[in-house]
């Protein structure tokens, strides 16, 4: 698992916990910015970003706990100019929520 630091604190969340996690890009004009929404049980939920501490060591680990993701889907949603490119990077195989 992991922790993340949340505006209710620190969170400590297992990778079985995770039900989808939705990438995209923002656009900030001059440059953009890829973003991760991390949906997980019990009504928890987050959003990392390129610009957040951790970014490339979690989705590192994800990508192991969590085999089922693309490995390239940063590098896919980045090469679009200009759009915002939603993509589902993982939905729990269980389907359970």
């Amino acid at each position: 698992g992991f922790s993340i630091k949340t505006n209710e604190g620190v969170q400590s969340i297992q990778w079985t916990e995770i039900i989808s996690m939705h990438g995209y890009k923002e656009d900030h004009y001059v440059t953009d910015n890829i973003c991760l929404d991390v949906f997980c049980d019990n009504n928890q939920s987050f959003k990392i970003t390129e610009e957040t501490r951790g970014w490339f060591r979690f989705l590192d680990h994800s990508k192991k706990a969590l085999p089922t993701i693309d490995k390239s889907w940063e590098l896919e949603i980045s090469t679009s100019a200009f759009e915002k490119k939603m993509t589902i990077v993982y939905n729990r195989p269980d389907g359970q929520m």
